[in-house]
Order: structure tokens, then C-alpha cells, then sequence
């Protein structure tokens, strides 16, 4: 059954709400409307002006940017980034979100996990890469001797999860990037990571899907960076656990990894 974007909103509300253990009043319903009947009212027609009116597209709060950056700016370590980001509230994913998710890891480590926007699990727990998805994450680089305590940085592209399976719009990202930004900044590191199809097409300005994008070497680009930094998109743990089939091509990926960050000094 296909559901659509207002269902799967609505699906997602649903759960977050039971996660809470605030139960809804009234049980929920995703079935289709039937046809209406002869006592419903039939709203009126569209005019062909109103068809073919082009949508007017969301229009970006410069104040609620400025701000962001403006914060991110002034943090000289991640532990002020994490409580800038922490108090700051303008950003409407704020409002669904139970936890601020913004990092993990060794902030002097050389290479550095960016994940998608925090799921259900993260966003209960306040840490990326949390639950069954953070386990599978930390064995993969476990096996080239990379892991979060030692020499792993990661962080999320979003502080906050995001209701349904969707990229960050226009103004959600335009707020959140200046705090990921500031993180490479402070950080400094010699190798990034995308985790997952978000992070890979958003920082790396890239419309193929992550099957196409994985297992080759990128450059990451940042105005305020003297260089640019090294990128390898990866599949997400979430995806290996459906499609365990794709290991073989993650482990491939992983050792490319590996020797990459041999060449750069990242890891003896």
C-alpha cells in the first residue's frame, strides 16, 4: 500500500506521540476518502487563473539565519557550539524534536562521520548513531580500526529529527548548516564521511542516489576552509540491515577509506 506525503506525516506524528507515552485521543485513521456523498458539500471548482498560478515557494527568514550564524560564529569549542545549538529556537524541527542531536566522538579525531537528519532512536537518546543503526556503524569502522572513543568525530546534518522520510527543505538547512559548518571548522578534519543518501547529496551538491555516489572520492568545498577536505559517501547502516547483500560493497569502501586516510596521516 503507497501512502501519501500527508499520510506519512500523519503515520509518523502518530508514533512520535505513542514514543512519548502521550496516547491520542481518538485512534488514528490513514484510509482514503470516499467519494462524498449527495449531503456533502462539493467545494467549488478551480478557476483556470488559480491552475495555473505558479506555487509560490517558502520564503527563507533571514532573521532566523542570521541568528544561527551568528551563534556558530561565536562558539570557540564544540562544548559552546553544543549549548549555542542547545538554546537556540529558531528552527521549527525544534518543535517535534525530544533532543538536540548535534555530535559524538573524539573531537580531536581526524576523521569525521557525518549522518543524515537524528531518527526516532537518536533523537530519544540525544546522540548520532545511536540504537541498532549506531552498533552496525561502530563495527564497520571498528574493522579499520577507527572507532568513536579513539579517532571518530561524528556528527548530524540536522540537530533535530525531521517527521517523515524526507530531505530538509530550503530554510531548514540554510538555518542548521552554519552549526555543521562551525563543527568542520572546529574540528579540522583530514577525512570526511557521508552517511546515507541526505548528508552525501546535500554536502557534496550531488543529485545521484547514494548507489552512484559511494565508492568514489569527493571533495569537500567550504568558503571559510583553506582546502578542501577529502569526502567518501557510504551506505547507511539502515540500508545495510534490509539489504545485508551490499556489505560486500561497503567493505569495499571501507578499505578505500582506510588507505585514503594512511595517505593523509589520519591513522597510523
Amino acid at each position: 500500500m503507497q501512502w501519501s506525503p500527508e499520510e506519512l506525516a500523519l503515520k509518523s506524528l502518530h508514533e512520535w506521540w505513542i514514543d512519548a507515552g502521550v496516547p491520542p485521543d481518538q485512534p488514528i485513521s490513514l484510509k482514503k476518502k470516499t467519494a462524498p456523498t449527495a449531503a456533502t458539500k462539493t467545494p467549488a471548482p478551480i478557476s483556470k487563473a488559480e491552475k495555473s498560478a505558479p506555487a509560490q515557494p517558502r520564503r527563507l527568514r533571514t532573521d532566523q539565519i542570521l541568528a544561527a550564524q551568528k551563534l556558530a560564529d561565536h562558539a570557540l569549542t564544540i562544548e559552546d557550539l553544543k549549548k549555542s545549538v542547545n538554546d537556540f529556537t529558531g528552527c521549527d524541527l525544534r518543535t517535534t524534536a525530544r533532543s538536540t542531536v548535534l555530535c559524538d566522538g573524539n573531537i580531536n579525531a581526524d576523521m569525521m562521520i557525518i549522518c543524515g537528519a537524528p531518527d526516532r532512536e537518536e533523537d530519544k537518546s540525544g546522540r548520532p548513531a545511536a540504537g541498532a543503526n549506531g552498533q552496525l556503524l561502530d563495527k564497520m569502522f571498528a574493522a579499520i580500526n577507527f572507532t568513536r572513543q579513539d579517532n571518530l568525530y561524528i556528527a548530524s546534518l540536522m540537530p533535530w529529527h525531521m517527521l517523515g522520510e524526507r530531505n530538509p527543505d530550503d530554510q531548514e538547512w540554510a538555518i542548521c548548516r552554519p552549526f555543521l559548518q562551525r563543527q568542520i571548522e572546529l574540528v579540522s578534519p583530514k577525512i570526511i564521511v557521508t552517511i546515507g543518501k541526505m548528508s552525501s547529496q546535500i554536502l557534496l551538491n550531488k543529485t545521484d542516489n547514494i548507489a552512484k555516489l559511494r565508492g568514489q572520492e569527493f571533495q569537500y568545498k567550504q568558503e571559510s576552509l583553506s582546502q578542501e577536505i577529502p569526502c567518501f559517501p557510504l551506505f547507511a547502516p539502515s540500508y545495510l540491515r534490509v539489504r545485508p547483500a551490499e556489505k560486500a560493497k561497503t567493505w569495499k569502501d571501507l578499505q578505500l577509506i582506510r588507505k585514503r586516510a594512511e595517505q593523509l596521516g589520519a591513522i597510523s
